[in-house]
C-alpha cells in the first residue's frame, strides 16, 4: 500500500517480480522454493503516473494531519481509581488511510489529567475482501491531578476522503470517577 507524502504529479516505476503457484499438493517447508509443483511466472505493471491534489485551505487549527476514513474507539483499563491511581487510555483507529500519520496525535484530556506516557501498542494492515484497512491502537498513561466525575471523549480533526471536508472524528464517552486517595486523606 502507498501512500503519497507530497502533492503533485508522482511517477511509479515499472516493477517486476516473480510469483509462483503450487499444483497439486502442499510441498512441506524444505521444498517451497525447490518444488517440482510450483509453477513460476512473472508478474510486471508498466510505469503509472498519479495525480496527488492538496488539501483545501484554509486547514482548521486543529487539524492533526490524518487523512482518510477511520472510525474510532476508546477504552480504560479502570473506571474508578484514587489521586494516586494511573489509567491506560487505548485508543483504536480503524480504517482506510496512513497509518503512520496518526502517530503524535494527542486527544483532548480534561485538564484535571495529566498526560505521562504515549505509547504504539500495534499498527498493522488487516486484508479485507474489498480492499486493506489500517488498524492503529495507542495507548495513554494519565494520572488525575483531583478528584472528581470526569467525562473523556478523545477527539481529533482529520480530512475525511469520503466527504472531501476537513471532520471531527469522536471517540465514545468514558467516564471516570476519581477519589481522594487514603494518603491525602490524612
Amino acid at each position: 500500500i502507498l501512500y503519497p507524502k507530497v502533492t503533485g504529479t508522482i511517477n511509479i516505476s515499472p516493477m517486476q517480480i516473480g510469483g509462483g503457484v503450487y499444483s497439486g499438493d502442499q510441498p512441506s517447508p524444505s521444498e517451497l522454493t525447490n518444488s517440482p509443483a510450483l509453477r513460476r511466472f512473472p508478474v510486471s505493471c508498466e510505469e503509472v503516473q498519479i495525480s496527488v491534489a492538496p488539501l483545501p485551505e484554509p486547514q482548521p487549527k486543529d487539524f492533526t494531519g490524518i487523512i482518510g476514513d477511520f472510525s474510532l474507539q476508546a477504552t480504560l483499563d479502570q473506571e474508578d481509581i484514587t489521586t494516586d491511581d494511573t489509567i491506560r487510555l487505548q485508543l483504536t483507529f480503524e480504517g482506510y488511510g496512513d497509518p503512520q500519520r496518526i502517530s503524535e496525535v494527542k486527544p483532548n484530556f480534561p485538564a484535571e489529567l495529566e498526560l505521562l506516557d504515549q505509547k504504539v501498542l500495534e499498527e498493522k494492515y488487516l486484508d479485507r475482501t474489498t480492499r486493506m484497512i489500517a488498524r492503529k491502537r495507542l495507548e495513554y498513561l494519565l494520572i488525575p491531578k483531583q478528584n472528581g466525575n470526569f467525562t473523556i471523549q478523545p477527539q481529533f480533526v482529520i480530512f475525511d476522503i469520503k466527504s472531501n471536508t476537513y471532520e471531527p472524528l469522536r471517540a465514545n464517552a468514558l467516564s471516570l470517577r476519581v477519589s481522594q486517595s487514603d494518603k491525602e486523606k490524612h
